[in-house]
C-alpha cells in the first residue's frame, strides 16, 4: 500500500511539474508576442515622424548601382510667393507631362516636405539620360572610353582621391590609359553621391567630403555659374 501510495504521489507530483512547465511556456509565449507587439508600434510611430528617414541637408544627386538616380533638392521656401500645395502641384503637372511622353515609371515624386524656410524635394528617375534632359543638365555617365567617343576632351586639371581626400595632381593622360573606367561628367552645382569609391576627379569647383560623395560648387559662390566637371570612380 505504502508503496503504490508513493507512486502515486510521483504521478500527481509529475503531471503539476509539467502543468507548470505549459503554463510557464504560454506565459513566456504571451510575454513575447506582447513585446513584439510593442515594437513595431514603436517602428510605426518613428516611420511617421520621420526617425528613419535620412534626408539630405543639402541638395544631393545619388547615382545608384542598379541605375537609378535619386535627387534631393534642398532650398529655401518664400511662402510670400507659393505655398506648399501650389508647389507639389506645379511638380507632379511636370512630371506627368515628361512621363506622358517617355513612360510612367521615368520620373516619379517621392517626397516633399517644408520645414524651417526650406523645401525638401525627392525625386527618383528611372536612369541619368531622364535626369539628364527632365532638369535640362548637362550631363554623361558611362566609361572613360565612351566619354571620349561622346566628344569630352578632358581638358581639366585632375586630381587624385585617396582615403576620402584630395591628393597629388594626375594627368589627363593618366586617366584615359584605362577606357573601361567609370566616370561622371556633369555642369550642375550640387552634392553628388556615388555607390562607389571616388579614384580621380577635377579640381576645380569641388569639395571632396568622403570617399564616395564630392559637392560641386563655384569659388565665388555665383550659384548661376556652372563649370564642367569629371568624376571617375570605381568599377
Amino acid at each position: 500500500m505504502k508503496e503504490t501510495k508513493n507512486r502515486s504521489n510521483h504521478i500527481t507530483g509529475g503531471r503539476k511539474n509539467r502543468r507548470q512547465r505549459i503554463l510557464m511556456q504560454r506565459r513566456l509565449m504571451l510575454a513575447g508576442i506582447l513585446l513584439a507587439v510593442a515594437v513595431a508600434v514603436v517602428l510605426m510611430v518613428c516611420y511617421f515622424l520621420g526617425v528613419f528617414d535620412h534626408s539630405a541637408k543639402v541638395s544631393t544627386l545619388t547615382l545608384r548601382e542598379d541605375g537609378t538616380v535619386m535627387c534631393e533638392e534642398v532650398t529655401d521656401f518664400d511662402a510670400d510667393y507659393y505655398d506648399k500645395s501650389e508647389l507639389k502641384h506645379f511638380a507632379q503637372e511636370e512630371i506627368a507631362a515628361y512621363n506622358e511622353e517617355y513612360g510612367s515609371q521615368a520620373v516619379k515624386l517621392k517626397k516633399l516636405k517644408v520645414k524651417d524656410g526650406s523645401v525638401y524635394m525627392r525625386t527618383e528617375y528611372a536612369d541619368w539620360t531622364h535626369y539628364s534632359r527632365f532638369n535640362g543638365v548637362d550631363m554623361f555617365l558611362g566609361t572613360v572610353a565612351e566619354a571620349q567617343e561622346a566628344g569630352f576632351d578632358f581638358s581639366d586639371s585632375f586630381v587624385k582621391v585617396k582615403d576620402g581626400a584630395k591628393g597629388d595632381s594626375v594627368s589627363a593622360e593618366k586617366i584615359l590609359e584605362d577606357g573601361t573606367r567609370q566616370i561622371l561628367v556633369i555642369r550642375e552645382n550640387i552634392t553628388v553621391a556615388l555607390e562607389k569609391k571616388i579614384r580621380y576627379l577635377s579640381d576645380e569647383s569641388t569639395t571632396v567630403t568622403d570617399a564616395e560623395h564630392v559637392t560641386i560648387s563655384q569659388a565665388d559662390g555665383n550659384e548661376d555659374a556652372t563649370s564642367l566637371t569629371y568624376i571617375i570612380y570605381e568599377k
